[in-house]
């Protein structure tokens, strides 16, 4: 039977915690990524879109 009294030290929370973190960063870092690049996506359709409807008068 495990031993439910048994604690942990602080090296090895520190370890865990790290082992648990790092990922997780990275994964938000992806996201954000993610976001700026959709967001930049729709700016320049938006310009390409408003620029084919005005084609007429600009040429």
């Amino acid at each position: 039977m495990i031993d439910m009294m048994a604690k942990i030290d602080e090296a090895f929370f520190q370890k865990k915690l790290k082992e648990y973190k790092d990922p997780e960063f990275a994964i938000i870092q992806e996201m954000d990524s993610h976001a700026k690049a959709d967001e930049s996506f729709h700016v320049t359709v938006n310009m390409a879109l408003s620029l084919a409807r005005r084609s007429r008068e600009i040429f």
